[in-house]
């Protein structure tokens, strides 16, 4: 049911808010009735064999969560992030649109096996400045390719590499991002996670590497970069708080993919996990549309004088 629907909203012709009305609703009627069956609270175990866990964006949100659970899972975490966590782990400052800044982290965490690279960190932007730069895409996506990409001598054979991706990607038709409106506004966030659901499948082709990207639920956090929607979900967090997934449980969620048995290295297979369900994507999701992305994202590099 999950996957018709998803790929029912991003296939069709309707418009960008009817789209979003019906996936918004999809996903509130569907956390709600998940809560009032749901069993006892999910309890990770510590595991015996220490393993490097790379985390980008752990210091709030989802992310600080994440850590949480890494930490009581006996994982040793190096944290990349603009803040520091207050929790005690390792810590590198990095902003994922200052490429100079990835370049300063991957140097920090030197010749480090890597046995699990978190992509959590992104951003919202509502709106982007004419002929300015998208800070969505920036961040979300060319900042975590390069990121991916640097780190290629850390990774070994079953290295996994786990994407907080959305659902919201399924609210775009392709990757390219649009001149804001009133009619459009978030749009070019939803054109980032498609970027990202793209290049799961780009590296799993490129670099034989296991790779999903993961929709941890919707919930309210302050990722939108919009103080009055802020306000708004504070709001709505005071008084609808049991229709939407908790930090918590979206952090579980994207925790649990770690030991997910259909986990795969090859293009097509577990490539997105909606919370717990693996989702299969539809016929935009080829090898055409990767290679365009990837081009896409070389020659955006290249004007950037950014060598990979």
């Amino acid at each position: 049911m999950i996957s018709p629907f998803l790929n029912f909203i991003q296939k069709s012709n309707l418009t960008y808010l009817v789209k979003l009305f019906l996936l918004i609703l999809f996903e509130l009627s569907y956390t709600t009735i998940k809560k009032l069956f749901r069993k006892r609270r999910i309890v990770f175990k510590k595991i015996k064999n220490k393993k490097l866990v790379v985390l980008t964006g752990g210091s709030k949100g989802i992310g600080e969560n994440i850590l949480k659970i890494l930490i009581e899972s006996n994982f040793e975490v190096i944290v990349l992030s603009r803040t520091k966590p207050k929790l005690p782990v390792e810590h590198i400052h990095t902003d994922l649109s200052d490429f100079g800044s990835i370049k300063s982290a991957v140097k920090q965490i030197g010749d480090r096996k890597i046995n699990i690279i978190i992509n959590n960190a992104g951003v919202f932007y509502m709106s982007k400045e004419k002929d300015s730069e998208d800070m969505n895409l920036l961040v979300n996506y060319f900042g975590h390719y390069f990121l991916i990409t640097s780190l290629l001598e850390n990774f070994n054979k079953d290295t996994l590499i786990i994407f907080t991706s959305s659902s919201f990607s399924f609210l775009a038709k392709n990757f390219i991002t649009k001149e804001s409106t009133f009619f459009n506004k978030g749009y070019n966030y939803c054109a980032s996670k498609v970027c990202i659901n793209l290049l799961v499948r780009i590296i799993k082709r490129n670099y034989k590497l296991k790779c999903v990207a993961v929709h941890p639920g919707l919930i309210l956090t302050n990722i939108i970069n919009s103080k009055i929607i802020n306000r708004v979900f504070n709001i709505l967090n005071k008084f609808l708080w049991f229709v939407f997934d908790s930090k918590e449980q979206a952090a579980a969620n994207v925790v649990l993919s770690i030991n997910n048995n259909n986990l795969s290295n090859k293009p097509g297979k577990c490539d997105f996990i909606w919370k717990n369900k693996i989702i299969n994507l539809n016929s935009f999701y080829n090898e055409e549309n990767e290679e365009e992305l990837e081009n896409y994202t070389k020659e955006f590099l290249k004007n950037k004088k950014i060598k990979i």
